[in-house]
């Protein structure tokens, strides 16, 4: 059973910025990895996002790039096991309305598919579609910092390796490319927030099922090593805050 995180990025297809959908498996971390776990709180700390494709344009207006991502979630990755992250920007509400009406005949785009997350950080309510601002992509680059090092996410694409070379703090505070794109970088960046949903918990119960017996025994082993028989930690929440 496999099950994919596709992360997407729109501009307008008029040869300036590119429009990328970065496409990653949720997949355990190897052996050498889980071992280097520090503190897991859950399971779920043992598995990663493993880029295995992209696709990338300057050229596709919104509704060809429409196209493009129905086919490959929908026709060529199984639509059930996918779930997508969509940089909720000026275009967000034109791809999702293309992306319900491209194919008429055959449309079988389900909303389940997108993502919600809090649009502004006091909304009460989800809404499909990751919204980045000055404040909020700061913490999201900081975030992906330290699951990158965590080896919680592993970059497969040499030139999304390039750009997250040259991707770091600007002389103004904010950040961003010194030179060249940072859009590949920047879907790997809003990625990492998948860690953050139910979407994910519900991902790994169904793929714990499936773990190599001797990886799930290893996540085990650390998860629990910290851990009396009881399954109680072994100090007293007391005794922290005497």
């Amino acid at each position: 059973e496999s099950f994919w995180l596709f992360d997407v990025d729109i501009a307008e297809g008029n040869g300036g910025d590119y429009s990328v959908i970065n496409i990653f498996q949720i997949s355990p971390m190897e052996l050498k990895e889980i071992e280097n776990v520090q503190n897991p709180g859950a399971m779920y700390d043992f598995f990663k996002l493993k880029q295995v494709a992209r696709f990338r344009s300057n050229e596709h207006v919104i509704e060809d790039f429409a196209k493009v991502l129905y086919t490959l979630a929908i026709d060529i990755f199984y639509n059930e096991n996918v779930k997508m992250v969509v940089e909720f920007n000026t275009y967000g509400t034109v791809l999702f309305q293309y992306l319900r009406t491209v194919f008429p005949q055959r449309n079988d785009f389900d909303e389940e598919m997108l993502i919600r997350f809090r649009h502004r950080h006091d909304a009460r309510t989800l809404k499909p579609g990751i919204k980045l601002k000055a404040d909020n992509k700061a913490i999201f680059c900081q975030n992906f910092s330290k699951l990158y090092k965590n080896n919680r996410i592993e970059i497969t694409d040499e030139e999304t390796v390039t750009e997250a070379s040259l991707f770091g703090v600007l002389p103004n505070g904010s950040y961003g490319a010194q030179m060249g794109n940072d859009d590949l970088i920047m879907t790997c960046i809003t990625a990492t927030e998948f860690f953050n949903t139910t979407d994910y918990a519900d991902y790994i119960e169904e793929l714990l099922d499936f773990v190599d017996l001797n990886l799930h025994a290893k996540m085990e082993e650390i998860l629990y090593k910290d851990m009396d028989s009881d399954g109680d930690l072994q100090y007293d929440i007391y005794d922290l805050i005497k």
